[in-house]
């Protein structure tokens, strides 16, 4: 299984360890790691980040939810695109 994410159009694109939250949050396009205590920030529009487990896929899927109900991440529709 292959799969990508698009939140809103916009495809998942990976994550950014070295980047850092912007001083207005909400205009950002990420969130906060809670389980590490890091700032990994999940980047959307470019190239997607192909997922290839239902496992990642699912962690990933439940991260923007959760961002999404935190108000760290700005979103209405997630699509989730599998091939295999």
């Amino acid at each position: 299984m292959k799969a990508i994410i698009r939140l809103d159009g916009e495809a998942f694109t990976g994550v950014d360890p070295l980047a850092t939250w912007p001083t207005r949050p909400e205009m950002s396009r990420g969130w906060h790691n809670y389980p590490s205590g890091g700032q990994d920030v999940l980047t959307f529009g470019g190239v997607p980040h192909v997922i290839e487990s239902a496992r990642t896929l699912s962690g990933y899927v439940k991260a923007i939810i959760d961002a999404i109900n935190d108000g760290l991440l700005d979103g209405r529709t997630i699509t989730i695109e599998v091939t295999r």
